[in-house]
């Protein structure tokens, strides 16, 4: 998934160093994102299954859970994000 690139300006190459950045960010932003969705799935899962005895305790555990889930996973799921983004920046136009 590059950059579409802008008329009249030369396509941008990979150098060793963009591509290793641009790895080491997609490793720490597919892992983060893979956990993070498997704990929002298991909350939503276990709301599912205890729909006959919801009541407010039950929905401010559930919303606190997601909360932590996104706080927790969302952080590395960032910082992978913006290391790919750096990593697609580094490459050199020709």
């Amino acid at each position: 998934m590059s950059m579409p690139e802008r008329p009249g300006e030369p396509p941008r190459r990979w150098t060793v160093a963009a591509a290793i950045v641009a790895i080491i960010g997609l490793i720490i932003l597919t892992i983060s994102g893979l956990c993070t969705g498997a704990f929002g799935i298991g909350m939503i899962a276990s709301v599912i299954s205890e729909a006959g005895r919801l009541n407010s305790t039950t929905i401010f555990a559930v919303l606190s859970g997601l909360a932590t889930v996104v706080i927790v996973g969302g952080i590395p799921m960032l910082i992978g994000f913006f290391i790919t983004r750096a990593g697609f920046k580094m490459r050199k136009r020709d």
